[in-house]
């Protein structure tokens, strides 16, 4: 997962040069949901990796189509989107804090959503890699579920 698509290609190019012989294959800007079933029922091989923003949800990478995942950077909600501005840029010190909270809480919503990417079910697994010193804040705050917390290794 990246949180742009000029970050996916900076990752897609790094992962390409390694990827010893696995298809790496980055998220087109259009045309999203064939490429993410091709991936998902192995049409770019059994070891393919998929690169790109956008994928934390609307993605049921259930049982074998995905074992692992990487988080390159926090999906902190964007800035300027008037919602945001709104909880955040309130001249009051209590509202600030009430939008600075919400802010949070939004993050780890998204998180803890992409987390379930690779693991659909209670039978399932997958590991999520998390690339990004910013997830420690979220992790620590108390809009993370504890199954959550009790599942991570560091």
């Amino acid at each position: 997962h990246t949180v742009s698509h000029a970050l996916a290609y900076d990752v897609f190019r790094a992962v390409r040069d390694r990827a010893n012989g696995r298809q790496v294959v980055q998220m087109p800007r259009e045309g999203r949901d064939g490429v993410i079933e091709k991936f998902l029922t192995g049409g770019y091989g059994p070891n393919a990796i998929l690169v790109g923003p956008g994928l934390m949800e609307g993605i049921d990478a259930k049982d074998a189509s995905a074992r692992w995942q990487a988080m390159c950077k926090v999906p902190w909600p964007h800035r300027k989107d008037p919602v945001v501005s709104w909880f955040l840029d309130d001249p009051n010190p209590r509202a600030k804090r009430h939008g600075e909270r919400w802010y949070m809480w939004k993050t780890a919503q998204h998180c803890v959503q992409g987390f379930g990417r690779v693991c659909r079910t209670p039978d399932d697994f997958g590991v999520t890699y998390l690339l990004d010193n910013g997830f420690d804040k979220i992790l620590r705050s108390d809009f993370v579920p504890s199954y959550v917390t009790a599942a991570i290794i560091s």
